[in-house]
């Protein structure tokens, strides 16, 4: 639980520049000490402080989440939008006549 916490507290001294990878190891973290504060079925009075406290970060890391969804939503956006003119210019042509040159 207490690695958690600093890394929580790590994360939120940089969370404006965090990247997803590392909000990504930070719930893998949270996931782990869950499962292991329900396979040993006990909280403890320092486990209780240490969940308030990463509760009191809970709205920020969420916060970043969602701009980072955000920024990936614009992102893919982009690129749907750029294939899509790709394939509009690159799409597949009937020649419905031909040209012939003449020499004069």
């Amino acid at each position: 639980m207490e690695m958690l916490f600093k890394e929580t507290a790590a994360l939120m001294e940089d969370l404006s520049s965090v990247d997803y990878e590392r909000l990504v190891h930070l719930v893998e973290l949270r996931e782990r000490a869950l499962v292991e504060m329900q396979t040993l079925n006990r909280i403890n009075e320092s486990d209780q402080t240490t969940l308030s406290k990463l509760n009191e970060f809970d709205g920020a890391i969420l916060g970043r989440m969602n701009q980072l969804k955000v920024e990936a939503s614009v992102g893919l956006q982009k690129i749907q939008q750029s294939r899509m003119q790709k394939k509009v210019y690159d799409g597949d042509y009937n020649a419905g006549s031909s040209f012939f040159d003449k020499r004069k």
